[in-house]
Order: structure tokens, then sequence, then C-alpha cells
């Protein structure tokens, strides 16, 4: 049984060779993939907290699914947003400027554009009616012109 396998990958040297190395090349894509960290974490308070706007940072980008899915903030109170994500990213005079219908913005990060030509920030913007929230969304630069135009 052997013997016929490797004179099968003498005759056929070429065919070998791909049989071979593509799942050497799939291995090695799957290891870098999973060496580059979690890509999906837990929403943990400080760690939202303590991201500084615009840094290289991706935890906020890595929770904001979890967030989403794990935290009623439909209905929460302004009071309750503040304590469980921190202030806002942008004070008041800037967020009006780019998102003028939210009234919370939060910076998530930095992802791939479009056709991954460029870098975009990402944001939690959140819209309340004075006392709780009644709206949310993560936008990009995109959504942000399409919704301000």
């Amino acid at each position: 049984m052997v013997r016929n396998v490797l004179k099968f990958f003498l005759r056929h040297r070429d065919l070998s060779i791909i049989i071979l190395l593509v799942p050497a090349i799939l291995l090695i894509c799957f290891w870098l993939y999973s060496a580059s960290g979690p890509h999906f974490l837990p929403f943990d308070p400080q760690e939202w907290k303590g991201v500084k706007i615009f840094s290289d940072n991706y935890k906020r980008y890595k929770m904001v699914d979890f967030l989403m899915n794990n935290y009623n903030l439909i209905g929460m109170t302004e009071s309750e947003l503040l304590q469980l994500l921190g202030p806002p990213s942008l004070d008041s005079s800037v967020s009006r400027k780019y998102f003028n219908n939210w009234d919370f913005v939060y910076w998530i990060g930095v992802s791939l554009g479009r056709a991954h030509k460029c870098r975009e920030n990402i944001w939690l913007v959140l819209k309340s009616d004075g006392h709780a929230i009644v709206e949310y969304r993560v936008i990009n630069k995109y959504s942000i012109n399409k919704e301000f135009k």
C-alpha cells in the first residue's frame, strides 16, 4: 500500500506538489488567523471605559457585538448608559456637527473600508428621548454620509 502511494507521487510530481502544498497553505492561514488573538470579547465596562479614542486598541471593536446582544440598551436610562459605557467619546459640539441625530456617540475602533482600500472609524451611536435610550446603531463614515446628506 505504501509502495503504491510512493509510486503514484513519483509518477505525478506536479500533482504531488499541489496535493502537499494546498493543505500546508491552509494550515498556515488557519494558524495565522488563530494566532492574531480572540476576534470577539465579552463586554467589560472597565475595559470599554479605558480605551482612548482613535487609539490602535481593538477592544471595543471586539466587544460591541457582545454588548448589543447581551445588554438591553433600548429602554436603558441615560444615567444607566453612562454608568455602563462611561462618557461619550466626543463632546456634544463635535457630535452635534457630525452626528446631529444622535445623543450619545462612542468610538468603537477602526475597520477596513470598502474593498479593504481604506481604514474607517466605526461608531456606536444612541438616541435618547430625554430619559431613556430609544434607538442605537453601529455606523461608519459611509452610513454617516448617507444619513446626513
